[in-house]
């Protein structure tokens, strides 16, 4: 990953490093693994442990990101179709 971060190269890296995995998993599995991590959130929030509160903070804005992508692509793909 670069040292001088955008939102789209973070967007990229966080789509050629999941992606794959997560269509291959499905939406439905994919969306538990979500709600499964902003557990762990949850969890880190009422703890006093820094940096499992920043690693999880970490792990959710990389979720968020996917999702993000995805529903992104999803958008496109039926502009397409509807053209």
């Amino acid at each position: 990953m670069p040292t001088d971060l955008t939102i789209a190269a973070f967007q990229k890296h966080v789509s050629d490093r999941y992606e794959k995995a997560d269509r291959e998993r499905g939406w439905p599995k994919t969306f538990a693994y979500f709600i499964e991590e902003v557990g762990e959130l949850a969890t880190a929030l009422s703890g006093d442990d820094r940096a499992n509160l920043e690693e999880e903070f970490a792990d959710r804005v990389a979720v968020y990101t996917r999702e993000h992508l995805r529903c992104e692509s999803r958008r496109r793909d039926r502009e397409k179709v509807s053209r």
